[in-house]
């Protein structure tokens, strides 16, 4: 049976709206949740209000793995970015799953490292430099995980707010947005109902001082 039989099988069903915590920060979460439809954001706030938001999880995914895993305190606010529909185990219940299948176990701990590796390798450009290097690279980003392509360019297939971006590159929204207007002028980007589409991704690319923009399918799908 695959991770993801096991959540369905075994899990409560639950849909969450839009801007529903699934889980905050602090509290011991009610379980493990696999996610089977939408976005949810994992993200921390400092005590002056600011939001940090380390990461997007697309369908697919779990959390938190490494508060069940690691017996760690969970820091991190999970929340829905879309309307979203998970299934929920008790984290006893995917332990003794994990412990009877050694190859589930592998594959997860592998998706954890990958995902940890992906987060740290984006940091040094997310949380340095000018704004606009910030915000592009924050783009970059969410475009190599939620990205699709189409003849107007590179979509990115969520509704991105550009308090979103924000949260990423740990600046106001106000100047993201400023920095976003900058790049729609120049045909770097395009806004088309809430949907950011990258047209020049090399500009982009230069802009967040980013290279090499190719990522293993594997970091498509990551699990913390």
């Amino acid at each position: 049976m695959t991770e993801q039989d096991f959540f369905i099988k075994r899990g409560l069903k639950i849909k969450f709206k839009k801007g529903d915590v699934l889980i905050r920060s602090e509290e011991d979460p009610a379980g493990i949740y696999f996610l089977k439809s939408g976005v949810v954001k994992m993200s921390t706030f400092f005590s002056d209000g600011t939001e940090i938001t380390f990461n997007f999880f697309k369908p697919g995914s779990f959390f938190p793995m490494i508060w069940a895993i690691a017996e760690t305190k969970n820091s991190y606010d999970f929340q829905a970015v879309t309307d979203t529909e998970v299934y929920r185990v008790s984290k006893r219940e995917v332990l003794l799953f994990l412990e009877k299948d050694n190859g589930v176990y592998s594959n997860l701990v592998k998706r954890i490292l990958i995902g940890f590796d992906g987060l740290l390798g984006s940091l040094p450009y997310l949380l340095s430099g000018g704004s606009t290097k910030r915000v592009a690279a924050a783009i970059l980003f969410l475009g190599r995980r939620f990205g699709q392509k189409a003849k107007e360019g590179l979509i990115l297939n969520i509704k991105v707010r550009h308090e979103d971006l924000a949260g990423m590159a740990a600046l106001s929204r106000e100047t993201v947005s400023l920095a976003i207007k900058r790049f729609e002028r120049k045909g770097i980007i395009q806004q088309k109902n809430r949907f950011i589409i990258i047209r020049n991704i090399e500009r982009l690319k230069s802009l967040a001082g980013i290279e090499d923009f190719s990522t293993p399918p594997a970091i498509q799908d990551t699990t913390v």
